[in-house]
């Protein structure tokens, strides 16, 4: 982890204050943004350990602010599968080795924004309408995004792209999706705690970053309404996509 005050622990902080903003306001993105411009200057282990504390609190705020419309019997549907695969993902982070774990965060990444921009510009064209297909792929889809969660905290594309698919609201694809990373969050940091994942430095840090989660996740929710949210999340999905191009390929240097 970077010293305090060091230029990495004011991008740190930088860093959590966009990636708050993003998830208030697109419903998801705050551990694509992190996990996109700090895996050059962290460890991966330390990179999620940072992520979990900060993505469990992004996400009980989101959870408080749509507590008037949840549905927890339908994030239930993907939160169970999902319990299952963190602890497998844990083990995957705990073991690789952290040159190829870089490899696969920045492969990873690059997967979700191809699907996130495929579900955006292709949800007309393709809907999952047939209630029979929608729950034998949930607890699939649960599965891998907690499988995914527990080892580079990216849940966020299978479950964001099935929600587009299956042509949510948008406020309804919020709640559903604060319910779900809380869920997958809370269990990841358990786990992570079990196998001594985390450092004195790494939750000092997560510490000291909570003013700039409740700054972002503020401005976010107020941004949320007041702008179009497939331009936003173009954007958003532009920084990933080089993000996760210029990781890839820099850590076969």
């Amino acid at each position: 982890m970077p010293e305090l005050g060091s230029p990495i622990f004011w991008l740190i902080m930088f860093l959590v204050l966009i990636g708050s903003f993003v998830a208030a306001s697109a419903g998801f993105g705050f551990a694509i943004v992190l996990v996109g411009a700090l895996q050059f200057f962290m460890k991966p282990v330390d990179l999620v350990g940072l992520i979990t504390i900060l993505g469990c609190v992004v996400s009980f705020l989101r959870v408080i602010e749509t507590r008037k419309i949840a549905r927890w019997r339908r994030a239930l549907n993907f939160i169970i599968p999902a319990l299952l695969g963190v602890p497998l993902g844990v083990v995957l982070l705990k073991y690789f080795d952290p040159v190829p774990m870089k490899r696969y965060l920045n492969l990873t990444l690059l997967a979700g924004v191809f699907m996130l921009a495929y579900s955006m510009n292709g949800s007309r064209k393709l809907r999952v309408e047939h209630r029979q297909e929608g729950r034998i792929l949930e607890p699939f889809i649960g599965l891998v995004s907690g499988f995914l969660g527990g080892s580079c905290t990216l849940a966020g594309p299978p479950i964001v792209m099935w929600g587009i698919l299956k042509g949510w609201k948008k406020i309804e694809m919020h709640a559903f999706w604060a319910r779900f990373f809380f869920a997958i969050t809370i269990f990841s940091l358990i786990n992570l705690s079990i196998n001594g994942m985390y450092s004195r430095p790494t939750i000092v840090v997560s510490l000291l970053s909570m003013p700039a989660v409740f700054a972002g996740v503020g401005t976010g929710t107020w941004v949320r309404d007041r702008i179009t949210e497939k331009r936003f999340r173009l954007y958003v999905l532009a920084f990933l996509f080089l993000s996760g191009l210029t990781g890839f390929f820099m850590s076969f240097i």
